[in-house]
């Protein structure tokens, strides 16, 4: 699965801190403690003020799971026949029975989306293409939402490959802006 940082805030965590010291202007302490001190005091807003953006390939899926989250994504509006690919779930991967009934109906699927396109130009892939299929993805947040998103790892309902995407862009992040992208933060509540 590839994360790349397209774009952010030069200066994220200035911009933070310039924030945060307007909630806790007397406040003398390095800046990972100040940032720890604002999460533990629920000033999570401070987080609001600076942004990355950030393109990743997953499956249909995991789009429609970002999106149950309220999370705003943008992705491709047109996907090429020729470059279909799709994510096998690790349940079915395991099973060799399951892996190759899997390929049968996605190569099914492909035929029948080529033929739709085939007699009527232009067809919009979301009434066929099944979940597995992947796409890339664009979302430029504010560093609050990606916090929240990185979250979403810990939950018990979350699938294995948004676990997987969490697990990537929390390494992106964390090189980003260490002091605000860390464990640490993450297990408090946002």
């Amino acid at each position: 699965m590839a994360v790349e940082l397209l774009h952010y805030n030069k200066n994220c965590l200035d911009i933070v801190l310039a924030s945060a010291n307007r909630i806790f202007p007397k406040v003398k302490v390095s800046k990972k403690l100040f940032i720890s001190k604002c999460i533990r005091f629920g000033k999570v807003s401070v987080f609001s003020h600076a942004f990355a953006t950030i393109e990743f390939t997953c499956s249909l899926a995991v789009t429609r799971e970002l999106e149950s989250y309220n999370f705003d994504i943008t992705q491709q509006s047109h996907i090429d026949t020729e470059e279909l690919t799709f994510v096998i779930p690790p349940i079915i991967e395991s099973n060799e029975q399951a892996s190759i009934a899997f390929s049968r109906l996605m190569k099914k699927v492909v035929c029948t989306y080529k033929t739709l396109l085939k007699l009527n130009g232009e067809f919009d892939y979301r009434y066929i293409l099944p979940g597995a299929v992947k796409t890339t993805v664009l979302i430029t947040a504010d560093f609050l939402r990606w916090l929240r998103i990185l979250k979403l790892e810990r939950y018990s309902n979350t699938s294995e490959e948004l676990k997987e995407l969490c697990s990537e862009l929390y390494i992106v992040l964390n090189e980003l802006c260490s002091v605000i992208f860390n464990r640490t933060n993450l297990k408090c509540r946002i």
